[in-house]
């Protein structure tokens, strides 16, 4: 019967659907997601539009990336050793505070640093979400359903990603400020708050592991170790960090390409869509063999990608380039 129940499982993607608290988990988890990707767009069609510098957008990236190598080793402490509801709920309230702050400094136009002030705060408080809801994850639901819980939540992030941009550039354009995008983000986090108050699991707490430098740094000792885990990972970092094209978006959707806010959307949100549909099509085919060779392949193609983005004058072209990106990539990330 176990065996019958386990089979019934995997043929029914749905079944997941039927578990109370997963079912919270999912919701709150594509009203957040969907909120932050109105933000990414909002925040980097005003700043442009306020200092009319490239700068200034790799700023915002810089803003974020500070908080997360600065935080992410005590992010898993925090996850390994706390509650990971109450960890959870704290930082996604602080995040729906920065955004208030963000909707604040908007319509008071307030000077741009204060942005980056709120975008640091925002980032150091997603730091601690992402390890700690990861580990929360397999605690809502059954061992022998959990790969459906984690295509679900995957594909939530997907979608979240596509229409997420579009309908913060268009809100823009209606509304002409993006203070409308962040004080819907704000909402939409607080209601992630209250879905995930809903969640009932009782997390059982292990002997807690005191915070020194030799449990902070396992995990390098980890990467280090292995060549190929070391090598995966920097050729994946210097491809996103010196080809990433997205930041430099607002100045191709307002100043290259003509497009306007609603063209920024459209533009940020055609890299999910590219990840999207390869995702589908590498759910329906064997898996990947000779896997360093098709890796060495992805990054190349994501490379030759961005630089025909860089040169193209038109907007369809310019999306299908940006969609070839966030193909390429998910082969990468598949493999990775």
């Amino acid at each position: 019967m176990s065996n019958r129940t386990a089979v019934s499982a995997e043929q029914n993607p749905y079944e997941v659907l039927q578990n109370r608290n997963f079912l919270f988990f999912l919701a709150g988890r594509f009203i957040a997601s969907f909120g932050q990707q109105m933000v990414s767009v909002a925040v980097g069609w005003e700043l442009y539009e306020r200092t009319h510098s490239a700068l200034a957008l790799g700023f915002v990236g810089l803003t974020q990336m500070i908080p997360m190598f600065a935080f992410t080793l005590p992010a898993g402490h925090v996850a390994d050793n706390h509650d990971r509801k109450k960890v959870i709920l704290l930082m996604i309230a602080i995040m729906a505070a920065a955004s208030f702050g963000l909707a604040l400094s908007s319509w008071h136009q307030s000077p741009v640093g204060w942005m980056y002030f709120w975008l640091f705060v925002s980032g150091a408080a997603r730091t601690f979400v992402w390890p700690t809801s990861a580990a929360w994850l397999p605690q809502l639901v059954p061992r022998r359903i959990f790969s459906r819980a984690v295509t679900w939540n995957t594909s939530a992030f997907h979608l979240s990603s596509v229409i997420g941009p579009a309908a913060g550039g268009g809100l823009i354009a209606l509304a002409n400020s993006a203070g409308i995008v962040y004080l819907l983000n704000a909402i939409a986090s607080l209601v992630c708050v209250a879905l995930f108050a809903f969640i009932r699991v009782q997390y059982k707490t292990g002997p807690r592991e005191p915070l020194s430098l030799q449990s902070l740094s396992a995990g390098f000792k980890f990467v280090f170790a292995n060549p190929v885990i070391l090598g995966i990972i920097t050729l994946d970092m210097f491809a996103v960090l010196l080809g990433g094209a997205v930041s430099l978006l607002p100045i191709y959707a307002k100043d290259i390409l003509h497009e306007g806010p609603s063209g920024l959307g459209i533009l940020q949100a055609a890299l999910p869509v590219g990840s999207l549909v390869c995702a589908m099509i590498m759910a329906h085919i064997p898996p990947v063999k000779k896997a360093g060779r098709t890796l060495l392949y992805s990054v190349a193609g994501f490379g030759v990608a961005t630089i025909l983005f860089g040169v193209s004058r038109n907007f369809l072209f310019s999306f299908l380039m940006l969609f070839a990106c966030g193909m390429t990539d998910n082969v990468s990330v598949v493999i990775r």
